[in-house]
């Protein structure tokens, strides 16, 4: 099924959340590349328009300037813990 795999970008500060989302989602199929900055995750963006998806944690600095650019390369971005009134 080569060529067929969704791209997902994965963002966490924290190394072990990012390795554990990075396997579950490569478990479910998915194509992932990493980022552990957003620093890191817009160049990611910017060299690569290609991703289906970003995953990224709650309340990231600067998530707004992220969304921006996912809309320009049409991904969307989950963000993986509920907000305010869904528990």
């Amino acid at each position: 099924m080569a060529g067929t795999e969704k791209r997902v970008l994965c963002i966490a500060y924290d190394e072990v959340v990012l390795r554990t989302r990075q396997f579950l989602l490569e478990q479910a199929g998915f194509k992932v590349t990493v980022a552990s900055r957003l620093a890191q995750a817009l160049v990611l963006c910017e060299d690569n328009p290609t991703f289906d998806l970003i995953v990224m944690g709650h309340q990231m600095p600067r998530q707004s300037t992220l969304q921006r650019i996912a809309a320009a390369h049409d991904c969307l971005i989950a963000d993986l813990l509920p907000q305010d009134g869904d528990l």
